[in-house]
């Protein structure tokens, strides 16, 4: 098993994830819809992710962790939809624009006690969860460090 280790920043994933926990990513482990995902998103000057990846580029931020519903084909590329919980909000994210997708260790949904505000964000995204089938991760052979070092802010001039 290939893992590199990162620190989770935010509070998007409520009682699941404390703010300031140490992670560790599984850059070869299969993953399931509801679990939890580190996505390092491509540095890209244009297009509808470029302001979310400049706005990582601040502060050492590497990427974004967030809980993967469903990987959907759509006009020929695999779409990947994440979720959070706090608020409780979907993105879509094309193939195109991840530079790596892997499993956090240990981190699911799919068990432990959740709050009751969290609990209601979860039967917000459940309807938009694929089946049981897995995806594989992207990029294997990427490994983060942490801290991030190589990430700069974005600008097109």
């Amino acid at each position: 098993m290939t893992s590199y280790m990162f620190q989770y920043a935010g509070q998007c994933l409520g009682d699941l994830i404390e703010s300031g926990a140490m992670l560790s990513a599984d850059t070869e482990a299969d993953i399931r819809p509801l679990d939890v995902v580190s996505v390092i998103l491509k540095q890209a000057l244009d297009g509808p992710f470029s302001e979310l990846v400049n706005s990582l580029g601040m502060g050492g931020h590497a990427g974004i962790v967030k809980v993967l519903l469903d990987a959907r084909e759509m006009e020929g590329e695999t779409v990947y939809i994440v979720g959070q919980l706090n608020p409780p909000c979907l993105s879509p994210i094309p193939a195109s624009a991840i530079e790596a997708m892997h499993k956090v260790d240990g981190v699911s949904l799919a068990g432990g006690a959740l709050g009751i505000h969290d609990q209601a964000a979860v039967k917000l995204l459940l309807p938009f969860a694929g089946t049981d089938e897995p995806v594989a991760p992207i990029n294997p052979d990427y490994v983060s460090s942490w801290p991030a070092t190589s990430f700069q802010e974005l600008s097109p001039w």
